[in-house]
């Protein structure tokens, strides 16, 4: 009995052994010691489940018609917010300091302008049954340090719903109740953000500093229906803050983003998707989701645009400030399905300033844990326990060991992890329960995590699931005939149906959209044929074509194979030694592209038209490699390139 007891009060958030590691992106594996974040288990079939990559059709509708959906909890810095935060800031620094808040109240007075098509490219990426982001080489997401990083949020304190715990805090919320009341007695009987800082501000209240506290969560961390009024909610929370209690504002603030991430995917999985553009109700979201765009900011540099210069101890939300990035959707997906575009700790190395934490050490090593332990690196634990965030109004999972690169840990294989959400008290549990840690590893600022081999092994299958559902579909598709439009009656309005699809997939008229990912853009199947009717066509298809000059296509095509071999030894080495059966289908593909069409197969294509049919191609050589080579023709042959025409038209390629 003894012995357990010792056995568990030894118990670490880190399990160190001896494995054999590989880079993330593929290599050689090596055997030394490791890191990894429990649970963490050894075999496959123990492991949680893989995520399997798809893209959520929609979002580009949304990125053209940004109005479908109300971002209420992305607000910018209101008249006059400014000035008073500079008002009360000589007076209340040092409580804001001690009590966590002080730097996201600087954070609300920061712009930051969004940017719709990098945020739907990435919320449409979304898992809700992970809480993560599964990009086609893996997952990440946004966590407990993003919100202690960019927003400023305290990640120790009490709960969002503690109740006040004396008779005199509960006569000042009926005093602030009362104010309420009175704000909100005018035409628009509602205590309107404006008019609550008109009636407070330099007002020689007691109440000011509560109220000032109350505005800000309304309005910049818990945004609630009626938007833009103060919210009755959160005056226990501003209460307990003005008093100097410490409260748990960031696994609060990140289960609103998990919630409103996840009904974004399904409204627009449910409404969105429909071939009328204007169908579905408009998405209302009230997370301050401002911090997901500044955390595809850090995370892909790509990405950001112009910084502004960081002065001494400013937030590190003050280097976007009215920055504002205008990039298209398809360039966001590119970037986002490339690993090596991706910073794991892109604020490890951030250390000119007063930014930089406890948790960010030239060195690893082993700390002694438990209630004497600095504040920072009991934070820094936090980051890494798998638990449950509790919110004002929701109560989200969160599964840090999935992406244990993200806090500098080696990566294995996730362990499976049951819900236990059964109430807000039983959840606060997990998250606040007595630390029994021994030790607390900090690993260096410098180190380069890596997986180990069978994480690796387990990754694949989400891409090999991917590939199976491409293979299901050619195969239905090779022996049936085009989907028709079967014009459907439901309550009075016409919809129109175009055969089902497994996910990833949109089947639609007389072509299956791939929404696949890989190092280039994704084309359909349509496309590719209809660029390879242009290489040879006598017609008018290819008369309206501008000529080429001799050789040019021909010597267009040999170098982005070239390009493919480059990508395909990279490949290579992220999946492993390709098998012969899979040589041979590229040497075919290969074949096939830089041998355009004869005339009689392009007769018996103008029959079969509007079929996804390409024949003499290798089903298992399309699915590995088709994406690369066809995305590199689209741009190739979709250029805008001036070419002298002829009289006889275009010359044969």
């Amino acid at each position: 009995m003894v012995k357990e007891e010792e056995e568990e009060e030894s118990e670490t958030l880190v399990d160190e052994r001896k494995d054999y590691m590989l880079p993330f992106i593929g290599g050689k594996p090596t055997l030394r010691t490791a890191r990894f974040l429990k649970p963490s288990v050894k075999s496959i079939h123990e492991a949680a489940q893989v995520p399997v990559f798809s893209k959520t059709l929609g979002y580009e509708k949304l990125v053209k018609c940004p109005s479908k959906v109300f971002f209420r909890g992305w607000r910018h810095p209101m008249k006059k917010w400014k000035q008073w935060v500079d008002l009360l800031l000589p007076l209340y620094k040092p409580l804001w300091e001690q009590i966590g808040i002080y730097e996201s109240i600087m954070s609300s007075t920061s712009e930051i302008r969004r940017d719709s098509s990098l945020f739907f490219g990435l919320a449409e990426l979304w898992c809700p049954e992970t809480n993560t982001f599964i990009f086609p080489w893996g997952e990440a997401t946004m966590t407990l340090e993003d919100m202690l990083i960019l927003g400023g949020f305290s990640v120790l304190g009490k709960p969002v719903c503690s109740p006040l715990e004396s008779r005199e805090l509960e006569e000042i919320e009926e005093e602030m109740i009362e104010e309420h009341r009175r704000v909100g007695s005018g035409k628009s009987k509602k205590a309107a953000h404006q008019a609550w800082m008109n009636h407070f501000m330099e007002s020689g209240s007691k109440l000011e500093h509560m109220a000032f506290l109350s505005l800000w969560l309304s309005r910049y961390v818990f945004p609630a229906f009626p938007f833009d009024t103060t919210r009755k909610g959160v005056f226990l929370i501003a209460i307990n803050l003005a008093r100097g209690t410490q409260m748990a504002l960031a696994p609060a603030v990140l289960a609103t983003l998990y919630r409103d991430l996840r009904f974004l995917k399904e409204q627009v999985m449910g409404k969105i998707g429909d071939s009328d553009s204007n169908s579905g109700m408009p998405i209302t979201l009230g997370a301050p989701l401002q911090l997901m765009q500044l955390w595809a900011w850090e995370r892909f540099p790509i990405l950001q645009p112009k910084l502004n210069n960081l002065q001494s101890c400013e937030p590190i939300s003050t280097r976007w400030h009215k920055s504002s990035s205008k990039l298209k959707l398809e360039s966001v997906r590119m970037t986002m399905n490339s690993a090596n575009s991706f910073q794991w700790r892109p604020y490890a190395p951030f250390v000119e300033n007063c930014q930089s934490h406890l948790f960010y050490r030239e060195k690893e090593e082993w700390v002694s844990n438990g209630s004497s332990l600095d504040k920072e690196l009991q934070s820094f634990a936090r980051f890494l326990r798998v638990c449950e965030l509790v919110g004002l109004d929701c109560i989200e999972q969160y599964l840090p060991h999935r992406v244990a690169m993200q806090f500098g840990m080696d990566q294995d294989l996730p362990g499976d992890v049951p819900r236990v959400n059964v109430n807000s008290e039983v959840a606060w549990e997990t998250y606040d329960k007595p630390t029994r840690e021994a030790k607390l590893y900090i690993p260096s600022r410098h180190f380069e995590s890596d997986v180990t081999t069978r994480y690796f092994e387990w990754r694949k299958r989400s891409m090999s699931g991917r590939q199976d559902a491409v293979k299901d579909i050619f195969e239905k598709k090779k022996n049936s005939e085009v989907p028709k439009r079967v014009p459907q009656k439901s309550n009075g309005n016409h919809k129109e149906s175009y055969g089902s699809a497994p996910p990833g997939f949109h089947c639609k008229y007389n072509k299956v959209e791939l929404q696949d990912s890989s190092d280039e853009d994704a084309l359909t199947i349509s496309d590719m044929s209809r660029l390879r009717r242009k290489q040879v066509s006598p017609g008018k298809e290819a008369a309206s074509s501008a000529k080429p000059s001799s050789g040019t296509q021909s010597q267009s095509i040999a170098s982005l194979i070239t390009k493919s071999d480059v990508v395909r030894k990279r490949n290579s080495s992220m999946l492993g030694t390709e098998s012969a059966m899979e040589m041979d289908n590229e040497r075919k593909l290969r074949s096939r592209v830089l041998n355009p069409l004869s005339t009689n197969d392009y007769k018996e294509g103008e029959k079969s038209r509007g079929t996804t049919q390409v024949p003499g191609l290798e089903l298992e050589a399309r699915i590995c490699r088709l994406e690369i080579l066809i995305a590199g023709l689209k741009a190739k042959v979709g250029s805008k390139v001036e070419r002298k025409p002829t009289r006889d038209g275009p010359s044969p390629t």
